[in-house]
C-alpha cells in the first residue's frame, strides 16, 4: 500500500503532507529561556498562537485561534458558525505566530464538531488552511498528554487588538467541577447551554482583573515541549474559576477528521433530506450547505413518480470533480401533503467481483444509490454543486518527492573527468563496453570498466516516502 505521503502527491496536492507530519518540532517556542513568567509577551514566542479575522465592510471581526496541525487550526464553533457564509473561505484569513500585519493564509474549509449547537458553547471547530504556497514556518502545538502529575500549567490570552503582538500569561490552578458549578449557579450563570459538554475548570493563581476571550488556551509544558490542555470560552475573569474545553476529548475527533480526508460526508437532515459532499483534499463537513460551497452548479434533475412503490436513482462520484455539496429532497407530490413523508436512504453499490471497490487511502470512484421509500406520489430533486479537481501530474509529484530527500554521493571517475568534453552523455556504462569519441573521422574505441556508473545526480528519480 502506498504511504500517506505519496498519495497526497499523486491523488490530490502537496499540502496534505503538512497535515500528517507536524509532530517533530510541536510545541516549541522561541523563548531565549526555560522559564516561564507571569505578565506580558510577544506573540511570536509562541508561533501556534493565531487570529482569524474576516473583513466585513470597513469593520474586520477576528476570533483567536490555535494551530495542532501544520494545516489544521482549531477555534470556538459559535464563533465561525456567526461569520457570514456567503464567501468566508474566499475572505477570510489567518495569520499565525504573528499579530494581523503578518503573512496572512487563506481558508480551504471548516468543519463544526458534531455536538455542536447554536444555542451552546459546547464544542469547536476546525479551521482548515490553504498551506500549499505558504512561505513561513508553522510550528504546531503538541497534542495534550496521556497523563502527568506537575501542577504548573497555564492560560494563554491573545490581545483583542489584532494589530498588536501581545499575549497575557497567567499562571493556572485547577478548580473541581463541583465547585465551578457552585461559582456559576451562583451567579445565575449555571445554564445547560453555557456549559461545554466536556469541561475543564481553573483559574488564575495570582487573580487580578481580566476577561477570558474565546480562544484562550490552557496549556501545559513538559519537556521544552507545550501541550494543549484546554481551549477557552468567554468567562468571568481571573478571580473566578474560567471553563475550558478539554481538549483531551476532541483531539481523537481532530485525528479523524485529519485520517479522513477524501473520504465522502453524508448528513441525514430529515427523513426526506439528504446531503452527500465529498472532496478529494478537504476535511468532511456535516449539516447544512452553506451559500459558498452551492455558488457553482454541475447538476440538477428532478423527477416526479405516481402511485406507491419505491425508487432507485443511481450516482457515481469520481475524483474529477470536487463535490462540495450534493442534495437529495423528497416530497410528496401536490395533493398527497397530507399522506407519509418519503423516506430517503443513501445506500453504497459495489458491482466488482468480491465487493472490492476501493483500495488504499481513499476512495477513487463510488458508486452509490438512493432508495426512495413512498405510499403516494413522490417528487425527488437532486441538485450537485461542486467543481473541476485540479491534480498534479506525476513529473511535479516527483520533483516534490525528491525535493525533500538527501541525494546520494556520486564519486568521480578520472576518465570521465579527462575526456569530458569529448564524451557524449546519450550513455551510461553499466557493464563492459566501447564509447566513442566525438571529434574524430575515425572513432576511437575505449574500453571502459563497469566500477563506475555515468549518472547525472539530477537524471536519478528517487521515489520514496519522505518520512
Amino acid at each position: 500500500m502506498l504511504s500517506v505521503p505519496v498519495v497526497c502527491v499523486l491523488l490530490n496536492i502537496l499540502s496534505c503532507l503538512n497535515v500528517v507530519s507536524s509532530s517533530a518540532s510541536c510545541g516549541i517556542d522561541n523563548s531565549p529561556t526555560s522559564h516561564v513568567y507571569d505578565g506580558v509577551t510577544r506573540i511570536e514566542t509562541y508561533p501556534w498562537l493565531g487570529i482569524l479575522y474576516y473583513p466585513y465592510g470597513f469593520k474586520r471581526y477576528t476570533t483567536a485561534v490555535v494551530l495542532v496541525t501544520k494545516q489544521i487550526a482549531l477555534a470556538a464553533a459559535t464563533e465561525i458558525d456567526e461569520l457570514p457564509k456567503d464567501d468566508f473561505r474566499a475572505r477570510a484569513r489567518v495569520v499565525i505566530g504573528q499579530n494581523c500585519s503578518g503573512e496572512s493564509i487563506g481558508i480551504r474549509d471548516y468543519s463544526l464538531h458534531p455536538d455542536y449547537r447554536r444555542d451552546t458553547h459546547s464544542t469547536l471547530a476546525i479551521v482548515q488552511l490553504e498551506t500549499d504556497h505558504v512561505t513561513i514556518t508553522l510550528r504546531p502545538i503538541c497534542p495534550p498528554p496521556s497523563l502527568f502529575e506537575s501542577e504548573k500549567f497555564y492560560a494563554m490570552i491573545l490581545s483583542e487588538n489584532c494589530t498588536q503582538s501581545t499575549v497575557r500569561i497567567h499562571k493556572m490552578k485547577y478548580v473541581s467541577l463541583e465547585e465551578c458549578k457552585i461559582f456559576y449557579r451562583r451567579a445565575d450563570l449555571d445554564l445547560d447551554s453555557m456549559w461545554p459538554m466536556h469541561t475543564a475548570c481553573a483559574k488564575s493563581v495570582t487573580g487580578g482583573h481580566c476577561v477570558w476571550r474565546s480562544g484562550a488556551i490552557l496549556v501545559i509544558k513538559i519537556n521544552r515541549r507545550w501541550r494543549l490542555l484546554g481551549f477557552g470560552i468567554y468567562g468571568p475573569g481571573c478571580e473566578a474559576p474560567s471553563r475550558f474545553l478539554d481538549y483531551s476529548k476532541y483531539h481523537h475527533w481532530v485525528q479523524r477528521s485529519v485520517e479522513t480526508i477524501g473520504r465522502p460526508a453524508i448528513t441525514k437532515v430529515a427523513p426526506n433530506y439528504l446531503i452527500l459532499r465529498r472532496t478529494s483534499s478537504n476535511v468532511r463537513r456535516f449539516g447544512e450547505c452553506d451559500r459558498e460551497e452551492m455558488k457553482a452548479e454541475l447538476f440538477t434533475d428532478e423527477i416526479n413518480m405516481d402511485g406507491p412503490g419505491n425508487m432507485i436513482y443511481n450516482l457515481t462520484v469520481v475524483t474529477a470533480f470536487e463535490y462540495s455539496c450534493v442534495i437529495f429532497k423528497a416530497s410528496s407530490l401536490t395533493g398527497f401533503q397530507n399522506g407519509p413523508t418519503p423516506v430517503l436512504n443513501l445506500r453504497k453499490w459495489c458491482g466488482a467481483p468480491f465487493q472490492v471497490c476501493a483500495g488504499g487511502w481513499q476512495y477513487l470512484e463510488i458508486n452509490f444509490f438512493v432508495e426512495v421509500k413512498y405510499l403516494r406520489g413522490v417528487e425527488l430533486r437532486i441538485a450537485m454543486y461542486g467543481k473541476q479537481a485540479k491534480t498534479l501530474d506525476p513529473p511535479k509529484a516527483m520533483v516534490f518527492l525528491n525535493s525533500r530527500l538527501n541525494y546520494p554521493y556520486i564519486p568521480k571517475n578520472p576518465l570521465r573527468e579527462r575526456y569530458d568534453d569529448d564524451l557524449s552523455d546519450e550513455f551510461v556504462s553499466s557493464g563492459e563496453k566501447d564509447m566513442k569519441v566525438k571529434g574524430s573521422s575515425k572513432a576511437k574505441h575505449i574500453r571502459t570498466s563497469p566500477k563506475y556508473q555515468f549518472l547525472d545526480a539530477h537524471k536519478i528519480a528517487l521515489v520514496a516516502d519522505p518520512e
